[in-house]
């Protein structure tokens, strides 16, 4: 994971001003991120954030309507080939013969939602240690518990808007990562709609 000092002056992925509509939706408004190199990176946010939609363009499979992205300060979109050669996209399966080619920043989306425990276990092993020899990771969940133990960056993403990136620990503040979130997004509306739970209890 040799770099030039062009590519060592640039964070592993800078994100500018991505937006991306469907039809009427706007799924990504003005996202911008700069994901430190060697770091554990997750976005978290509800269903609907516009988390896989951010990775799909990062990644160079979804073009954007506006926005940039950089890998090791190779455009995406201008240089695709280049790009493509320092990323590593795991499939839903995380079948690892996909880092053959040994590349720099890892995308992962929902990783772990259909794996068992032992593989998972034995997988955040091999994702740690790729992160301790200078790779990068990013990836998007929503589940807390996870992100909070593997990440040591989060950004919190809320109606395709980022409401907060940064260092886990800040923005957990000594609390936890759920907790934090919940403060950013809000109490879900649907609870009004399971008040009978609370009734059937009395």
């Amino acid at each position: 994971m040799t770099l030039t000092d062009a590519a060592a002056a640039w964070p592993a992925l800078t994100v500018r001003g991505l937006v991306k509509s469907y039809g009427p939706k706007l799924a990504v408004a003005d996202v911008s991120l700069d994901v430190p190199r060697g770091s554990f990176f997750g976005i978290v946010g509800p269903n609907g954030a516009g988390k896989t939609t951010t990775l799909r363009m990062a990644t160079g499979l979804l073009r954007p309507d506006r926005g940039q992205v950089w890998v090791d300060g190779v455009d995406v979109w201008a240089d695709p080939i280049a790009a493509k050669e320092r990323i590593g996209v795991l499939p839903e399966d995380l079948a690892l013969f996909a880092l053959l080619h040994a590349p720099r920043l890892l995308f992962l989306d929902e990783p772990f939602e259909a794996i068992d425990p032992v593989s998972a276990r034995a997988i955040r092993a091999l994702l740690e240690d790729f992160t301790g020899a200078n790779g990068t990771i990013v990836f998007s969940s929503h589940v807390m518990e996870l992100v909070e133990r593997m990440c040591d960056h989060v950004a919190v993403m809320v109606q395709g808007r980022i409401a907060w990136a940064g260092p886990i620990d800040v923005l957990r503040a000594g609390g936890s990562l759920e907790d934090a979130f919940v403060a950013l997004v809000g109490e879900p509306a649907e609870r009004e709609g399971l008040s009978w739970l609370e009734r059937s209890s009395d």
